[in-house]
């Protein structure tokens, strides 16, 4: 639907992570969904979307959670996060990699390894077209 600016919308609140007031980033994030089947289910919300683990070979939808100096951090799903290499990134030279992959821009990578972390799956992925293409 169209929400504009301002507009009020109905959401369920599904994760909220963020630093305290001690560090010097005062960043906090909150996730929410407004998908009907959430908010009418409360008791819905683990991540009963994620049927099936990513593995090596597949092409995966992520969107880009942070982007530093050694390339960008992704979420896949709310149980599967991704990391990308900067030479992993794009083909051509990048100069300045957090600029051209802000948070919440979506990405599509091809899966090259996966990993079991304390907070669920850690997938290493590759952006690259010509990646992408083989």
């Amino acid at each position: 639907g169209d929400y504009p600016h301002g507009k009020l919308v109905q959401c369920i609140v599904l994760s909220s992570r963020g630093s305290s007031k001690k560090s010097a980033s005062h960043t906090k994030v909150i996730e929410v969904s407004i998908r009907k089947s959430r908010i009418l289910n409360k008791e819905l919300l683990e991540d009963d979307y994620d049927t099936k683990s990513p593995e090596p070979g597949d092409i995966v939808h992520a969107y880009v959670v942070t982007t530093g100096k050694m390339g960008c951090f992704v979420r896949i799903s709310r149980s599967v996060e991704g990391r990308v290499q900067l030479k992993q990134l794009t083909d051509a030279f990048l100069p300045d990699p957090v600029s051209a992959f802000p948070p919440g821009r979506l990405v599509v990578g091809k899966v090259k390894g996966v990993k079991k972390g304390n907070k669920g799956m850690m997938v290493d992925l590759d952006l690259r077209e010509t990646t992408l293409l083989e």
